[in-house]
């Protein structure tokens, strides 16, 4: 899409809108975990509710009010001059002790500045600010709002709280000796020429104090002739029909002191009740103003006009008419009738009983009613009125209540300011259904200004009932903080940047910019937006936005003096939204000059010592100090160009935190999220500041604990930290499990600002392995479930889940939690050993918090080591009993010697294999043998019965074995014959022979080879002769000898033992034994 063009024509000036794992018994203990993500400590507001439901309570009230009034009432800022004008409006009706006479005094004590000696609001510090170039608002002088301080405290009582003669000494200072009359504050000759200009409302009200402190005028004889003279000469003798003997307020042409056409009923109000104070109303032309009375009074309809030629038709009419009667009353001015009059004013009174500024229109202030009224109470035609006529009026009066006292701007009036902040908030909350979408679409259609013979395209700062912006009366400071900005901070006009956004921002939320767009060209506003940025390379503030287009018609040093930061904030707030509405380029191609913008914003930061900030106006006030130094980072954020210091921004924020304040608070979250500060707010204080700024009689919120101000956009600002600041979450649960329980999840959950999480948001606890369960709240913000850990493998060893935040069903934020769960494996090992075998049993069971169960899914096995090397490995089998598993396996040696078992369970549930125990043993066995040899002449026979008796078994036959024969004749090896077996039962019977042939010595080796060990057992040696050699006596007789032969059988019993020494090696021990046994 290519830029749009935009063209810088002629403007017309509007001056109407200047402006673990356990092996027998072995247990992990639970210990308690607390997460902390972003952890706080838990903490509470000291209100009665939970600050969601609080502000859900103040939305419904604001629904409420809506539906009873059809407007959200907007509370002006109280001023002084209101505050007398209320008391004087009730104490004309009689109705005084309807008012909160306590409060009112505070307040008017509250502005009273003892360091300089007098009374000052911000319309008096608007006044002293007044730039004559530009505009020039009445009737709030300093002189003039000390007399409204006065008069309120003389009709309280009260005059015994001031300095009477401080106070003398404070209006003589306002004299203007040279021109004979008071004005607006203490004269200096160093004053603007203008301010020195007297006037006969700030002399009215100066001689009305002073005749109410004096004991006597004579001390002041001289200045009561000049001021009788300044009055004579304000009466104007022009012979133009309701010209002629009325007054005009000061003396100086085209200064329009009152910004009513003179000769005016107001200024004539002013100068002859000022003169009938001094008894002097023979000083004027009496008849030259019953003329002025007679012209502008009509005789048929009973009322008076403002001046010979208002600014509006009918405009200043009631007033003026309520003025006309108090004054022909006052001068003898009897062609009028007086009940007519009253009558017509009893007429023309609003719907809410008080009087409008005109006729035709719907605009009313409070000025109208009191004007009216004070003329009625000093004509004392105020009895004409029933007790219920003002009882009605008096009511009406209480649009004009607000914080602490009253305003002149009734709560009728709802700005654009609250309508946006109500709109947002309930958005935030998922209410805006709740508003009446469609009426407040009007409100701010109606408050855009489209005239299309003028260009410039915005919003005007409140909605009027008929839509018809007029002249007011009194200047509210919320659209009118105009001035040279010595004195003043911050600026204010009827339209600007800041009020288009608030407009645009709450009919998006209103689902109403469609619409809008349909009435009105949204393209033509964005031309208008961009079209206020000052292009002049000579302008000091070159680069930056004017609050509107239309002060492009003004020199530019007129200009630069309306230069705030907030209006180039709001403009390129305006022009990011309407570009994304419109779907146009970057915002640097809608600038006109996005560079000269850069460099404006980069030159308003400054960075003494560890701080850094944005201070394009020197001023010592923190929370503009904070305001503009956001205002200077989103912009640079937006062009891609901020190069700041963040840490010295930090340190500055630090360090001027006001936990007292909200708007401090607010601005400090702001830039703490822009720029990634990670500020750690405390949590408590802020939340306990929600509830106690609200001011529940006015549905609304003061900016500081001293509460002095509101302002209409807190609930916004609230609701903003409610809905985008991260919750804290504190989480707490065991670490530790046993699985077949519960467990137990505690979250409290915060954040700057709430406590809890509405009542259309939940809390869950996700999880695969275990499914959702719901947390139920105990307590404000606390929340609980109790999570059931089935016994399951898949629940072993680690449960993982998240805590989701849902908004109505939609997941908004995911916090991933993890536990252990845990379990006893109890064991019991039990073998028997066999002759050649081991029988193993292992009896497991898992202890879980529902108690002792079998293995559902366990396996066991064992790995068998023998003299120390492992050999093989066996599983067992295994067979479920009720609360326990048996695992068994029956093992066969395979060789004799030591052997070892390890014995290992996998419970299913583990990955890994839990080691329960190791079994040792000693297979071995005994070998038992006896010889037997016989010789019959040449031949031998040789017995071998040979038996094993392995370790816990009876004699066995010596079965995997054999039996041989070594021969040696004279020493020399001749043979080897093997015995031939015979296994009989218990034993095994070996047998040879052998048969001598040759003579000499023979030596017989008799070995038993047990087929086990691997050596050869010696078990016995014989030794014999053949031939006529002697022999032993115990050799049989060799064959062929006449003696009797008797044999000789010899029996040698031989026991092999098996001794374990060290590991792998087997000794043996032969113990012999000889038998001597007759052979039949």
């Amino acid at each position: 899409m290519t830029k749009p063009k935009f063209s810088r024509k002629p403007l017309l000036i509007i001056t109407v809108l200047v402006c673990c794992f356990l092996i027998s018994s072995l247990n992990f203990k639970p210990r308690r975990e607390e997460i902390n993500w972003e952890f706080k400590e838990n903490i509470h507001p000291s209100g009665d509710m939970n600050n969601y439901d609080f502000l859900s309570t103040v939305m419904d009230d604001l629904t409420n009010i809506y539906g009873e009034y059809g407007y959200f009432p907007t509370y002006y800022e109280p001023s002084i001059q209101s505050t007398y004008f209320a008391l004087q409006s009730y104490l004309s009706l009689g109705r005084l002790s309807d008012l909160n006479e306590t409060e009112i005094i505070s307040f008017l004590i509250d502005h009273y500045d003892t360091e300089q000696g007098y009374f000052i609001d911000d319309y008096a510090i608007r006044y002293l600010d007044t730039d004559f170039e530009a505009f020039y608002l009445p009737l709030n002088t300093l002189l003039e709002v000390n007399c409204y301080a006065l008069l309120s405290l003389k009709i309280l009582n009260r005059l015994d709280l001031i300095n009477n003669q401080s106070f003398i000494d404070f209006i003589w200072s306002c004299f203007n000796s040279d021109e004979g009359a008071f004005i607006g504050q203490p004269y200096d000759v160093d004053l603007h020429p203008k301010f020195k200009i007297p006037t006969l409302d700030n002399t009215y009200y100066a001689v009305k104090i002073l005749d109410l402190l004096l004991d006597t005028w004579d001390e002041y004889y001289p200045q009561r002739s000049q001021l009788i003279t300044f009055i004579e000469d304000c009466q104007t003798f022009i012979t133009e029909e309701a010209q002629y003997g009325g007054f005009k307020n000061d003396l100086v042409s085209g200064f329009s002191s009152l910004r009513i056409t003179d000769p005016n009923m107001l200024s004539s109000f002013y100068a002859l009740e000022t003169l009938n104070t001094f008894n002097a109303l023979e000083a004027i032309n009496i008849d030259a103003f019953n003329q002025f009375l007679k012209d502008l009074y009509n005789k048929e309809n009973f009322f008076f006009e403002l001046s010979w030629f208002p600014d509006l038709p009918t405009h200043g009419r009631p007033f003026a008419t309520s003025i006309g009667l108090s004054l022909s009353l006052l001068t003898g001015y009897n062609e009028i009738n007086e009940m007519g009059i009253v009558n017509y004013l009893k007429s023309i009174r609003n719907n809410i009983g008080v009087w409008k500024s005109s006729i035709n229109d719907l605009q009313f202030e409070l000025i109208d009613t009191f004007q009216v009224l004070r003329s009625l109470y000093d004509s004392g035609h105020i009895n004409d009125f029933t007790n219920g006529e003002k009882d009605a009026i008096a009511d009406g009066l209480e649009h004009f209540k607000s914080y602490q006292s009253y305003c002149n701007t009734p709560t009728d009036y709802m700005s654009i300011s609250a309508l946006s902040s109500i709109a947002k908030s309930f958005k935030i909350f998922n209410r805006e259904t709740d508003l009446e979408i469609q009426e407040l679409f009007v409100y701010l259609r109606d408050a855009y200004i489209s005239d299309p013979e003028n260009e410039p395209r915005s919003f005007y700062g409140y909605t009027n009932m008929d839509a018809k912006y007029l002249f007011f009366r009194i200047y509210p400071i919320e659209y009118y903080n105009l001035g040279t900005y010595s004195s003043l901070e911050y600026i204010d006009y009827l339209f600007n940047h800041k009020f288009v956004y608030q407009a645009l921002t709450a009919l998006k939320d209103l689902y109403k910019l469609d619409d809008f767009d349909t009435f009105y060209a949204l393209n033509e506003l964005l031309d208008q937006t961009v079209l206020a940025q000052i292009i002049n390379p000579n302008s000091d503030k070159f680069g930056a936005f004017l609050p509107n287009s239309l002060l492009l018609n003004f020199d530019q040093d007129l200009q630069d003096k309306t230069v705030f930061l907030e209006q180039s904030f709001y403009a390129i707030r305006t022009m990011e939204l309407l570009r994304d509405y419109l779907e146009l380029g970057s915002l640097e191609e809608l600038l006109l000059d996005s560079e000269a913008l850069k460099v404006y914003i980069f030159n308003t930061f400054e960075a003494p010592g560890s701080y850094c900030y944005s201070m394009p106006r020197a001023t010592s006030d923190v929370n503009i100090i904070l305001k503009n130094t956001y205002y200077a980072s989103y912009i640079m954020k937006s062009l891609d160009s901020f190069t700041q210091d963040t840490q010295k921004i930090k340190n500055y924020i630090m360090d001027h935190l006001d936990y007292n304040d909200i708007e401090n608070i607010y601005y400090s979250y702001l830039l703490d999220q822009l720029l990634e500060l990670d500020i750690d707010f405390s949590i408590e204080t802020v939340q306990a500041l929600v509830q106690e700024l609200y001011y529940e009689d006015l549905n609304t919120f003061y900016l500081t604990t001293e509460k002095n101000k509101i302002n209409q956009q807190i609930l916004y600002w609230i609701s903003d930290i409610a809905k985008h600041d991260k919750y804290r979450y504190t989480i707490n649960f065991d670490e530790v499990i046993l699985l077949d329980s519960y467990s137990m999840i505690t979250v409290e959950i915060q954040n700057l600002i709430l406590n809890s999480i509405s009542q259309y948001s939940s809390l869950k606890f996700e999880s695969d392995q275990l499914g959702e369960y719901a947390f139920t709240e105990f307590g404000e913000g606390v929340f609980r479930c109790n999570v059931f850990v089935p016994f399951d493998v898949s629940n072993y060893p680690t449960i993982e889940g998240n805590i989701s935040r849902y908004e109505f069903s939609t997941k908004q934020e995911v916090i991933p939690i993890r536990f252990n769960t845990t379990y006893e494996l109890l064991s019991e090992i039990n073998f028997l050993e066999n002759a050649n075998t081991i029988n193993i049993e292992i009896n497991c069971s898992l202890n879980i918090a529902s108690g002792i169960r079998n293995l559902p899914d366990g396996e066991s096995f064992m790995h068998i080591y023998h003299e120390g090397e492992y050999i093989a490995t066996d599983s067992l089998s295994y067979q479920q009993n009720g609360d326990y598993t048996k695992y068994f396996l029956e093992y066969e040696y395979t060789q004799f010697g030591n052997y070892s078992f390890e014995l290992y369970v996998n419970d299913g549930l583990n990955e890994s294999d839990h080691f329960i125990g190791k079994i040792m043993t000693q297979h071995s066995y005994q070998l038992i043998s006896e010889v037997s040899i016989s010789r019959i002449n040449t031949t031998i026979n040789f017995i071998i019965n040979a038996s094993m008796m392995v370790e816990r078994s009876e004699l066995q036959p010596f079965s995997y074995g054999s039996a041989f024969l070594k021969i040696y004749r004279e020493g020399t090896y001749i043979q080897q014959k093997n015995f031939i077996g015979e296994d009989r039962d218990t034993y095994t019977h070996f047998e040879t022979t052998y048969m001598m042939i040759q003579t000499g010595n023979y030596s017989f080796e008799l070995y038993l080879d047990d087929g086990l060990n691997p050596s050869q057992n010696l078990i016995y040696e014989y030794f014999t002769s053949y031939g006529n050699e002697p022999q032993d006596p115990t050799d049989p007789q060799p064959n062929g000898t006449n003696e009797p032969q008797i044999p000789l059988i010899l029996f040698y019993p031989i026991i092999l033992l098996p001794l374990f020494g060290s590991s792998g090696a087997i000794a043996f021990t032969f113990l012999k034994k000889k038998q001597l046994k007759t052979l039949k």
